[in-house]
């Protein structure tokens, strides 16, 4: 019975017909290392499913082969598609991806803390990490990071001198007012997100920043808005008070503004036409409800993120000043915010 030999460096080497010194600079990224020789063995590595043991080269100082990835939300399309984006970026160098989530403020924090410090990956990016974690100091000695989704909002935190790819909230949202503006929609409330978290805060500012000098306008902000029972819950608050409904009603996400959409309904309000609705992520429920909303270069944020991070870990020399990097978003104009029969 023939045994299968074992998949060591010396091996990999003469099928690659290189030395074992030459491959091990690959699996270490080493700029020394000509293209094509580095793509002969990243060939032979695949084809064989060559395993490297990450455990014991993380243990000797070398590189892990891995970055991390924390996550708050394991379900939402949101993190689902930075997710594949991070995957696009990572894949391409022949580098793992290893994700936790976590579960609350407390968790992401302590969490975060351990991965930065433990070893375990040459990196990490943080996705939508709480506010509340940029009042802490970065640990000292800390991986490679990148925050995804979000900044801290304080100059003053020591988090600015870590890279972060973010999404230009401001553009959306003036494009949004001026929107209703030229529908004559001068009472706006805005359905903002949670408080301790970027996009939210982002939105919140953009919003009252774009209602700055119109004379005449009204604009109520209300926060802690998330899924579709918290539009809900505000719609039929809305209901209740016996007040004139706003002319438009400004949502953090889809799911918040088809929690209020499915309330009027519900209700037997006639809003369509006369109560502008809209939300934030162009969702699949978007398209069928057709309702005005913001697209978000999900995909990107994640690619764009890994990206980032693998550059700060090519042992080329490290980048000296933080990057900060803003995508642009898209505004999707539909039946939701018609007006008397104008067109979006």
């Amino acid at each position: 019975m023939k045994t299968e030999q074992p998949m060591t460096l010396t091996r990999i080497a003469a099928l690659a017909k290189t030395s074992p010194s030459t491959v091990s600079r690959v699996l270490s990224d080493d700029p020394r290392i000509s293209e094509a020789t580095r793509q002969r063995v990243l060939q032979i590595l695949k084809e064989n499913r060559y395993q490297p043991n990450l455990l014991a080269r993380a243990l000797k100082g070398g590189k892990t082969g891995q970055i991390g990835v924390l996550a708050t939300n394991i379900g939402s399309g949101f993190f689902a598609e930075v997710l594949q984006g991070i995957d696009f970026a990572t894949r391409a160098q022949a580098i793992h991806m290893v994700c936790s989530f976590a579960h609350g403020i407390a968790d992401y924090i302590e969490m975060a803390a351990d991965m930065l410090t433990n070893g375990r990956t040459d990196g990490l990016i943080l996705i939508d990490p709480p506010l509340e974690m940029f009042d802490r100091k970065p640990p000292v000695g800390a991986t490679p990071a990148v925050l995804c989704a979000s900044r801290p909002l304080r100059r003053s935190s020591d988090w600015h001198q870590v890279d972060s790819v973010t999404v230009d909230n401001k553009d959306a949202m003036n494009q949004l007012v001026g929107h209703m503006a030229g529908r004559r929609r001068a009472y706006l409330i805005h359905l903002a997100g949670p408080r301790n978290t970027y996009d939210s805060q982002a939105r919140r500012a953009a919003f009252k920043a774009a209602l700055r000098g119109r004379k005449g306008w009204r604009a109520t902000i209300e926060d802690g808005h998330l899924i579709d029972g918290d539009g809900r819950r505000s719609a039929k608050q809305m209901l209740k008070c016996g007040h004139p409904l706003p002319d438009a009603i400004l949502c953090f996400n889809d799911s918040t503004a088809q929690g209020v959409a499915e309330t009027f309904d519900a209700e037997g309000v006639a809003w369509r036409g006369r109560v502008a609705i809209t939300g934030w992520d162009n969702s699949t429920a978007a398209h069928f409800m057709d309702l005005t909303s913001v697209q978000m270069p999900t995909h990107d944020l994640g690619r764009t993120s890994a990206e980032l991070l693998l550059e700060r870990l090519k042992p080329n020399g490290p980048i000296a000043a933080p990057r900060q990097v803003a995508l642009p978003t898209t505004v999707h104009f539909r039946g939701s915010t018609l007006y008397r029969g104008s067109k979006p």
